[in-house]
């Protein structure tokens, strides 16, 4: 008996020892990656980047903040940074992954405190051609948030370099109103009967007397734009900044 004791006894001491070591090592690997210890995160008005996967985001972020663009994989994890304005002023920019699970995650956590201020919705300008209602999907879930209801957007149609992207942004905007409208009755039907709780993704956006959606019926402030991270960098740069600077900053 005595031996199964000590036998215990040093098991106890191994792992209260390797728990130490486990946590010293993630406080040191903390403070070497950001030379501080960790603190409660501090909320900041901030331009969230959303989309679906693949749509260039990640690139989007790393052009804004001036780093060196590399192939990026799906993201896990938001990127965080502050941008500089006119004047040295500062707003954060957040990049949200676009994995359906991850996005409404991450995408909770950063509009619930009311400092989203701004929207930058990204996406395969190609890929929405081919399939357009993953995209449409996603961007009508989004303007269904509650919390980002005051949020100015701007709808980034990516990859307009490749000979087969649409030519006109027109055409992208009459794409997702075509499918916005299939989606708002397909779920108004699904629900229409039922006794399930209300969700935000389930809220009919639009006018409900038009048969056709179009953006126009919303009281909100979207802006249409296309670009190309690949070809015309520095051009699809400039008209993010000036539509922070004239829309979310104004």
């Amino acid at each position: 008996m005595e031996d199964i004791n000590n036998i215990s006894s040093v098991v106890f001491i191994g792992g209260a020892i390797l728990l130490v070591v486990f946590i010293a090592a993630v406080a040191f690997f903390f403070l070497k990656r950001t030379g501080k210890p960790p603190s409660k995160k501090k909320s900041k008005k901030s331009i969230l980047i959303l989309g679906p996967r693949e749509g260039g985001k990640t690139t989007l972020y790393s052009t804004l903040n001036n780093l060196n663009v590399v192939k990026t994989q799906t993201s896990l994890i938001p990127n965080e940074s502050d941008i500089t304005m006119d004047e040295n002023k500062k707003i954060g920019l957040v990049d949200i992954p676009g994995h359906d699970r991850l996005r409404n995650g991450f995408l909770m956590e950063h509009s619930n405190n009311g400092d989203a201020i701004g929207v930058i919705f990204m996406f395969d300008s190609v890929a929405f051609i081919r399939n357009p209602r993953p995209v449409a999907e996603c961007f009508y879930d989004i303007l269904c948030k509650e919390n980002l209801a005051s949020c100015p957007v701007l709808v980034l149609s990516n990859k307009h370099d490749i000979p087969t992207a649409p030519k006109k942004i027109e055409r992208v905007q009459r794409k997702l109103e075509s499918e916005f409208t299939e989606i708002r009755e397909s779920r108004r039907g699904a629900i229409a009967g039922t006794n399930e709780t209300y969700n935000e993704a389930d809220a009919f956006l639009g006018d409900e007397d038009e048969d056709e959606f179009e953006f126009s019926q919303l009281n909100r402030n979207i802006i249409f734009s296309k670009g190309s991270l690949k070809a015309d960098k520095d051009e699809t740069k400039a008209s993010v900044m000036e539509w922070i600077s004239n829309t979310v900053l104004a």
